[in-house]
């Protein structure tokens, strides 16, 4: 059993190799996305529509890694609402880590949200440099409100978000190490944009039943061929997989 207990030191280095994004930008010029998703054994994404629990000492240890090694959080609107973001603060842990790599001190929240239903007075938006993509179409009074607490709003296609030109702005900006947290609309649009190249999956050791979502929502089918890279566990015997594409 891998001991994930986040106080640890040595586990805090351990978890940093172990989900070290590379070394180098994609020579494509857009980004490295990595999603960052969680279900129970029977594949339910939600309860009460919130996330699973991720209260067990393993799955906080993974996520500060992941977000401690990215240069952006992507969100959709929905989860974003849903999930109460707080504002995104330096972890100390990872300070060194991005000082070696010319990281930001902290990565940087990004939404996307076609419609800006978002709303202005949310902690979130005290992260720094946090920014939205939306499209041309959207309302001028709701982007001018973000823009008064200081967020970046940024248009990407007329009447939906282009994620592919959405990935080329945050590349040209040097914000190339991407971690998507979701909801599953989002994670089923960057599959059917071809633009995932990882998935780290949480599985909870529960059954749920009931009428809950896949991880992954879309209109239309997609395959991305992935094989594995490693599966650690915890004393709560969560399982967290790690997946790349073939």
């Amino acid at each position: 059993m891998f001991d994930l207990r986040q106080d640890v030191p040595e586990r805090i280095i351990d978890l940093a190799e172990r989900y070290a994004y590379p070394e180098i930008a994609p020579a494509s010029g857009i980004c490295y996305t990595r999603a960052s998703m969680s279900c129970s054994i029977d594949g339910a994404s939600t309860r009460d529509d919130h996330s699973l629990d991720h209260s067990a000492g393993g799955n906080i240890a993974i996520t500060a890694a992941l977000r401690g090694l990215s240069d952006a959080i992507v969100v959709g609107s929905r989860t974003l609402a849903t999930e109460n973001y707080a504002a995104i603060a330096a972890d100390s842990d990872f300070i060194g880590w991005r000082s070696r790599r010319r990281q930001r001190t902290t990565p940087v929240i990004v939404a996307i949200s076609a419609a800006l239903n978002l709303d202005p007075a949310a902690d979130v938006w005290k992260s720094p440099g946090a920014m939205v993509f939306t499209c041309r179409n959207a309302s001028q009074q709701r982007r001018e409100a973000l823009r008064a607490v200081g967020v970046r709003v940024v248009s990407c296609g007329e009447d939906t978000v282009d994620l592919k030109l959405a990935l080329e702005f945050l590349a040209g900006t040097g914000l190339w190490r991407i971690l998507v947290e979701g909801g599953p609309t989002l994670l089923g649009q960057f599959v059917r944009d071809d633009v995932l190249d990882e998935l780290c999956l949480t599985v909870n050791p529960n059954l749920y039943g009931g009428p809950s979502p896949r991880i992954l929502s879309s209109a239309t089918e997609s395959i991305v061929r992935m094989r594995p890279l490693h599966v650690l566990t915890d004393v709560d015997n969560n399982l967290y997989t790690r997946w790349v594409r073939r």
